[in-house]
């Protein structure tokens, strides 16, 4: 699952690992939305330093993706 199909979907992140990709590494997340299990990409600048410094400690964790429109590039965050 892209990471612009969780937009304004709330689930619950259980495990991430860092993949290595054409453009860098990048977070996949192992989630639970909805009741169904998936794998999804967790990709951007912001949410990459939210998963780094707050989330790896604490999973599970339930969050909400948003886009957040002011910010320039990667406007994805928790």
């Amino acid at each position: 699952m892209k990471t612009r199909d969780l937009v304004g979907k709330t689930f619950t992140i259980h495990s991430v690992r860092t993949v290595s990709t054409q453009f860098g590494d990048s977070h996949v997340g192992e989630i639970d939305l909805e009741g169904n299990f998936c794998d999804a990409w967790l990709s951007g600048v912001i949410l990459a330093k939210q998963i780094n410094e707050v989330l790896v400690n604490q999973l599970p964790a339930t969050v909400t993706l948003v886009r957040d429109k002011d910010i320039n590039g990667e406007p994805f965050r928790f």
